[in-house]
């Protein structure tokens, strides 16, 4: 009975077999090794994926010389993407697999750097790391001010968390870190190398007005508490400083145009020597020109429409109103309407 079971068993495993061949045989595989592209040493643990799609077919990890095998991948053309951790992603599109045969998919990946815990020097006296700061402290380092196109440098604070920033043209704008906002805020206390980057006088911060170019800033660091404790009175509203970059750290020449909406041209350059170990210099400039926002106010646009409905009457109310003559209420009337060209804003052009 028991032999008799054996066999039986035997038969089904030989025909499991015989029917798993040929579906294995319309597979294929891709295989390969992984290096880095500045040293050629292998990459191990690196995650590789076929993707068909958005449907990942196949994936593995890469073993500790680098090679790595997907196996069991159906004929046809996928997408190998190769994902590690202090590298950045890299896709090889089209790769093609053939039933039966291996495709070979070899990588060089290159190594990415992570800012994790900046040192700062506006939160306290020192310089500390974020981390350690006593306050909340935001930093928009060297590589996301260069990644990003911008007209002014508040524009590189608008993905950063607690900063509230009203848009008043191509270039004004008003940023406040904590409380409410409005057209002229004066309650941030924004900084340029440790200099008062706004008009004391005035307690407004008109930060398109600062001389610091987007080629030149190094980072911004935003300290969102209070820093009366180290910067005096009327800092309890947050802290804003713009750090540009050191002669004696960065040399060399940039040069950057843009162009965008409301025919806005940019062009912006910074260049850098060191004469001596402890002496440098440095010139930067910048020049933009764009059309700003037309503004047509609804009350000259119906005032407008009144004094055309009825020119005479209009007049005549308006001397009864004002007690003025009537070539005085006529030059009037023909300024209503147009008025608001006093608060249009035509093509602007500056230079930092």
């Amino acid at each position: 009975m028991v032999a008799k079971t054996l066999r039986s068993l035997l038969a089904a495993a030989s025909f499991l077999l015989l029917v798993a061949a040929p579906v294995s045989a319309q597979d294929g595989a891709i295989s390969g090794r992984l290096t880095d592209a500045a040293t050629g040493a292998p990459l191990a643990g690196a995650r590789v994926e076929a993707l068909a799609g958005a449907r990942a077919v196949a994936s593995t990890f890469s073993a500790d010389d680098g090679s790595y095998r997907l196996a069991n991948v159906p004929p046809g053309t996928y997408t190998v993407v190769i994902t590690l951790l202090g590298y950045e992603t890299q896709r090889i599109e089209g790769v093609r697999v053939v039933a039966g045969e291996t495709t070979l998919v070899g990588a060089q990946l290159v190594a990415s750097a992570f800012q994790l815990n900046p040192v700062v020097i506006s939160a306290s006296k020192r310089q500390e790391k974020v981390l350690d700061a006593p306050a909340s402290v935001s930093v928009v380092d060297s590589r996301a001010v260069a990644e990003r196109p911008v007209t002014t440098p508040v524009d590189h604070l608008r993905s950063t968390p607690g900063v509230d920033i009203v848009t008043q043209g191509v270039q004004s704008t008003n940023v406040v870190l904590r409380g409410f906002n409005n057209v002229f805020s004066g309650s941030l206390h924004a900084l340029t190398d440790n200099r008062i980057a706004g008009i004391p006088s005035l307690r407004v911060n008109l930060l398109h007005f600062v001389p610091a170019t987007n080629e030149d800033i190094e980072r911004m660091e935003v300290v969102l508490g209070p820093g009366a404790a180290l910067y005096g009175p009327n800092t309890a509203d947050g802290v804003l400083h713009i750090i540009t970059k050191s002669p004696l750290d960065a040399q060399g020449t940039s040069i950057s145009l843009g162009g965008g909406t409301q025919s806005v041209l940019t062009g912006s350059f910074r260049t850098s020597h060191l004469l001596s170990e402890n002496f440098g210099i440095k010139l930067s400039g910048e020049y933009l020109q764009a059309e700003e926002w037309a503004y047509t106010d609804p009350v000259e646009a119906a005032e407008r429409q009144a004094v055309e409905a009825d020119p005479a009457r209009y007049m005549q109310n308006l001397i009864i109103a004002t007690g003025i003559t009537p070539p005085e209420a006529d030059r009037r009337m023909a300024l209503i309407g147009q008025r608001d060209r006093d608060i249009v804003r035509w093509p602007i052009s500056a230079m930092r």
